[in-house]
């Protein structure tokens, strides 16, 4: 019996433990995973068909990033409004999936089963919340990876694209050891072969890596809202809202409901907290780099850094 057969014979909970055993081994890990996630979706359809909401009625809001850009501020911001349920990481993070659907390296399986796959871990939070007269906000940078799904599954959804300096991102991240010790690098993307960035990626610095990252995953946010109505999305730089700049936060709550009333100071409090705030690792500021790696980010971000209004 070939490992198809096999493992279709396997009971929902044992491929669960046999998921995280096989966590690391690509093929194994692939084929029990697809058979998982079917299985769970068949299992969570079953016992919610009486208590469906439409898809084409739902209308969550995510906010797509890079992570480190403010989106546990954003969450908190939403947590403001009585009308919105708000979720910065709900489980499951998607970790694994998003990387392995981003990164094409499940080539085999079909654009439907991701899905529902999509469908089968978030329905039912969505569903939860508009049975509460609440509109869903989540905040998981994760969701960045899966947004070109995100956008077709959901057809009422809403987007904010939230984007943070490229040299403070960058700095953030080497801080946290990106790409050499963090322990959720085995599912940070890198170059795919038609990348220009592969020739070279294992020899590339922590800070080229880095701000590849950024760039990366921005122009994919980019290409994938371009696609959808303006009433549909919102382009935030985080910098505006952590200095409360304008009307900003009040622009930001307006997109995610009309019936907000959180008061100024309510906000000032949530924006002086500082959530998650980089307080380890070391790494100058910006400003103190050599030319030699102000040009590398250059190199990777100017094109953005110009559309965002950034400057170096």
């Amino acid at each position: 019996m070939n490992i198809n057969g096999l493992v279709k014979k396997v009971p929902i909970k044992i491929l669960w433990q046999i998921l995280r055993v096989f966590r690391f081994t690509t093929r194994w890990y692939e084929q029990i995973e697809v058979e998982y996630y079917t299985k769970l979706t068949d299992h969570n359809l079953s016992h919610e068909k009486h208590q469906l909401i439409p898809i084409e009625e739902l209308a969550p809001v995510f906010v797509l990033s890079t992570g480190r850009c403010g989106t546990q501020t954003m969450s908190a911001l939403a947590e403001l409004i009585s009308d919105v349920d708000s979720h910065h990481e709900p489980e499951p993070t998607l970790l694994e999936e998003s990387y392995l659907y981003f990164m094409q390296l499940c080539p085999e399986t079909p654009n439907d089963f991701w899905q529902q796959l999509l469908g089968a871990n978030r329905d039912e939070l969505i569903r939860q919340a508009a049975r509460s007269e609440k509109k869903y906000f989540e905040t998981n940078n994760r969701m960045a990876l899966l947004c070109d799904l995100l956008v077709k599954y959901y057809p009422g959804a809403k987007f904010i694209h939230l984007v943070r300096h490229p040299c403070d991102f960058v700095r953030s991240g080497m801080r946290r050891d990106y790409y050499k010790n963090h322990p959720w690098d085995f599912v940070r993307m890198s170059p795919q072969q038609d990348d220009p960035a592969s020739a070279g990626w294992k020899e590339s610095s922590q800070l080229e890596k880095c701000s590849w990252l950024w760039a990366k995953t921005n122009s994919h946010i980019n290409r994938v809202l371009e696609t959808i109505a303006e009433e549909r999305k919102l382009f935030v730089r985080s910098e505006d809202i952590f200095n409360n700049v304008g009307s900003t936060v009040e622009n930001v709550l307006s997109f995610i409901s009309t019936d907000h009333t959180p008061d100024s100071k309510k906000i000032e409090n949530v924006l002086g907290m500082k959530l998650n705030q980089q307080t380890h690792g070391i790494y100058p500021t910006w400003k103190e780099w050599p030319e030699e790696e102000a040009q590398i980010l250059q190199h990777h971000c100017g094109e953005l850094m110009k559309k965002y209004s950034y400057d170096l």
